[in-house]
């Protein structure tokens, strides 16, 4: 047996009991407003000041964005971040715009994952000094720290689709770059409380975009960000050799990653102890401009149990969500939720 901080993943999804028939009408209404609002972002391009048709030598998404495609949707992609930019001016720090045209993708991440709460009904505010958005509850203050981590470079990036030959091997290396996209916000977290910037009481979130990161869509059981933060390897599953019914299901042990340029071993127990205390939760998605779905539908939320100030779970009204419960054996069982079923 493990020692009792590994956890015992009990990933069977919460389900909301609801007429089909009804859930079915609420997608298609959901479906057609969609499309009603794709239809009228595509017509022709609006202009809000997100975008600087005179600068040159921007990021190559920024340009490409604002220069259009051959793709149907390039209009689309283009009014979304004027809209969103509209929206999100009060929020952003003085040096946003000149930071979009240097990293386009973690600027329009950190953006459009504010109005997402916004949207979603969350009081949300933002300062030059700290943490990219904060949240009010009325109880308690929530700060996010958003990011966007590159592909990687050497042995340890992320390959293409074209180069992919092992679908293993790159999800290992995406895991890398959350690993280490998470240590880094941790740090920053650490220098913020250190320096009074926030409050030790308050609850605080890293968000991870995996936009840049190259074969995102794979799936993995369970979600890439939680075998990130928790030392879970390949999933096993018990036969019965009469019946041919499953038993049960298992993960293999796997508390860290060897990268290969240095041959390091990057931990995974990140939530397995209280390492990272002063974190309450992490938040993933893949989603980037060219999205299909609202963001915080594509979010994943996992809840550190080993937090200081820990992040209840009823205050998070989006996505998907590990969440833990103790059990009195000492084991933490994580449960999930997936609040999507509830559209």
């Amino acid at each position: 047996m493990r020692d009792k901080w590994l956890l015992n993943m009990d990933l069977s999804k919460s389900r909301y009991k609801r007429n089909v028939k009804a859930r079915r009408d609420i997608k298609r209404r959901r479906k057609r407003k969609n499309d009603n609002i794709k239809l009228s972002l595509s017509q022709k391009k609006i202009s809000f000041g997100f975008f600087n048709h005179d600068i040159k030598n921007a990021d190559a998404s920024y340009t490409n964005i604002m220069n259009g495609t051959k793709h149907p949707d390039s209009i689309l992609w283009y009014n979304r971040c004027e809209l969103l930019w509209n929206k999100f001016k009060p929020y952003a720090d003085k040096g946003f715009l000149t930071g979009a045209q240097k990293d386009f993708n973690a600027r329009f991440w950190e953006m459009d994952l504010c109005i997402g709460l916004m949207q979603c009904g969350y009081k949300v505010a933002s300062e030059d000094c700290g943490p990219d958005i904060l949240i009010d509850t009325g109880k308690d203050r929530i700060n996010i720290e958003a990011v966007c981590p590159e592909e990687g470079t050497g042995k340890d990036k992320v390959p293409g689709f074209m180069d992919c030959v092992d679908i293993h091997s790159t999800i290992e290396k995406q895991i890398l770059r959350l690993t280490s996209a998470f240590n880094d916000k941790h740090d920053i977290y650490k220098n913020y409380i250190e320096s009074n910037v926030i409050a030790k009481s308050d609850i605080n979130i890293i968000a991870i975009s995996g936009s840049r990161l190259p074969n995102r869509s794979y799936e993995t059981s369970p979600s890439i960000i939680v075998k990130a933060m928790f030392p879970l390897g390949e999933e096993t599953l018990a036969i019965d050799k009469i019946s041919g019914k499953g038993v049960s299901k298992d993960y293999s042990f796997k508390p860290d990653i060897t990268k290969g340029e240095t041959k390091t071993k990057i931990d995974l127990t990140g939530f397995c102890s209280g390492k990272y205390k002063t974190i309450s939760a992490v938040i993933y998605s893949p989603s980037d401009v060219t999205r299909n779905s609202e963001v915080l539908d594509t979010c994943i939320t996992v809840i550190n149990p080993y937090a200081v100030n820990k992040l209840d779970v009823d205050k998070i009204n989006f996505g998907r969500i590990y969440y833990p419960v103790e059990k009195g054996d000492g084991f933490i069982v994580m449960k999930m939720i997936d609040r999507n079923e509830n559209l």
